[in-house]
């Protein structure tokens, strides 16, 4: 755990590049392993909450559209990683760091030669649209 608080503590959410981060924390838990744990499923829990976020923005771009995204998202959520920890002994709080890479989702859709081009381009236009909003809420 890093000795000096940094940054990315005291942020809910960032959005950068193709990845999301989000921070989760817990105060008052003993237990080590549950401690941590509690903190790893609560950066998880503000990472669903941001998927969910972009999900519902995509699909709002691609109102009246046919073409469903949600093949192509499916698997997002099983990409979130704990990057990070860091504990505050002043107030007895451990944070935890989770982020998930979008860039696999954009990639997917470029690549599926399944859906016609000019809807993949659709589609990605509508998804850096949700994306972008994204930092707006």
């Amino acid at each position: 755990m890093a000795a000096a608080r940094p940054a990315w503590v005291d942020v809910d959410a960032s959005f950068e590049a193709r990845k999301l981060s989000a921070t989760g924390k817990v105060r008052g838990i003993k237990n080590p392993g549950l401690r941590r744990a509690t903190a790893d499923n609560r950066a998880r829990a503000a990472m669903s909450s941001r998927y969910q976020r972009f999900i519902a923005k995509l699909g709002a771009e691609l109102a009246g559209d046919t073409f469903d995204p949600k093949p192509f998202a499916a698997s997002l959520m099983s990409g979130v990683q704990i990057v990070d920890h860091w504990e505050d002994a002043s107030n007895d709080v451990l944070y935890a760091r989770a982020e998930l890479d979008f860039a696999p989702f954009f990639e997917a859709i470029a690549k599926d030669a399944s859906v016609p081009a000019e809807e993949r381009e659709r589609l990605l236009a509508a998804a850096e649209r949700a994306w972008e909003g994204l930092d707006e809420d």
